[in-house]
């Protein structure tokens, strides 16, 4: 039972819609930008929770109590499982 979980769960499946068709000389290009576009997204959200948690740490000391740490590490969040998904969805559909 456990092997086989485990085998199914390592198999790679392809479902491809479509045979994608590369432009020639642009998709290197674009494959290059979608990485550092997927990059830069990453890196602004973890800028994000990090200030985030500043907020939190700065209201606990100040008892403002605005929880403004508290949305913003929320919403830091939610852009990274957005960008996750996104990245997935894209990479399923083109067949990458």
């Amino acid at each position: 039972m456990i092997l086989s979980t485990l085998a199914s769960a390592t198999a790679t499946t392809t479902y491809v819609a479509f045979n994608p068709i590369p432009i020639p000389g642009l998709s290197e290009r674009l494959n290059t930008f979608g990485g550092w576009v997927t990059f830069l997204a990453y890196f602004a959200t973890a800028v994000a929770i990090v200030v985030g948690g500043g907020y939190i740490a700065f209201d606990k000391i100040t008892d403002r109590g605005d929880n403004k740490g508290v949305k913003i590490a929320i919403a830091a969040i939610g852009g990274t499982m957005l960008i996750a998904t996104s990245t997935t969805i894209l990479q399923a559909a083109g067949g990458q």
